[in-house]
């Protein structure tokens, strides 16, 4: 008896030679884009750092273009809020460098800034500016000279409205054309500093005299009269 052949049956796909699906890739642009945006936001306090965002951000447009565009989109998302923040930033320390620069170095900025905070921040406690230097207890006595170990020149207004905090300068000697002032320094490239009270201070109400307890009381209408009656 003859046996028969060995048949070996193929799916029908395979028989008529129709493509297989085929998984769907994942989009290598726009994960690059994300991951240089979300660096760009965690980094954009630091100049020019934080601009990775934007590269991360043009990639992620790139990408859109692309299937899948999760990545793509969370990526443009973040970068453009990173580029923003990267700007503010960057507009930030331009401003905060032209005044360090202005006040004769970082460590001068820092020690007027100390000083001068203290200053209106004792103001807004007390009523009023302190009379001289030594009664900034938070201030040590280092910080209230320059880096030549000069003394600040403090001066209050007369009205007691304001006040000045000058430093030497590059000559090192107080009283000449280079001489920094500091608050108005800090005015001119609008460094915020702690907001006083207003000047001069409110007077305080004037206390009412206690009512006499023997003093006649009047009936404030005729109906609080008391009815007596036919008499």
């Amino acid at each position: 008896m003859s046996q028969a052949p060995n048949t070996i049956f193929a799916p029908p796909d395979a028989q008529f030679g129709s493509p297989q699906p085929q998984r769907q890739g994942s989009n290598v642009l726009g994960i690059i884009g994300f991951i240089l945006s979300t660096l760009g936001l965690i980094t954009c306090c630091i100049p020019f750092v934080g601009f990775i965002g934007s590269i991360g951000l043009v990639l992620s447009l790139i990408a859109l273009f692309r299937a899948p565009r999760g990545f793509a989109i969370a990526g443009t998302i973040i970068g453009i809020i990173a580029t923003i923040f990267a700007v503010l930033w960057l507009v930030l320390f331009s401003l905060m460098g032209a005044a360090i620069s202005a006040s004769g170095g970082f460590m001068d900025f820092g020690k007027a800034l100390m000083v001068v905070s203290q200053v209106e921040e004792q103001r807004a406690r007390g009523g009023s500016y302190p009379a001289d230097l030594t009664m900034l207890k938070e201030v040590p006595p280092e910080f209230r000279k320059d880096r030549n170990n000069i003394d600040f020149l403090y001066e209050v207004a007369p009205d007691g409205s304001s006040f000045t905090l000058k430093g030497a300068g590059p000559d090192a000697t107080m009283g000449t054309t280079d001489d920094i002032e500091f608050t108005e320094l800090f005015r001119k490239h609008n460094i915020q500093l702690q907001q006083s009270h207003t000047w001069p201070p409110p007077a305080p109400n004037a206390p009412t005299a206690p009512a006499d307890p023997n003093a006649p009381t009047t009936p404030d209408s005729p109906a609080e009269t008391p009815d007596k009656g036919p008499v």
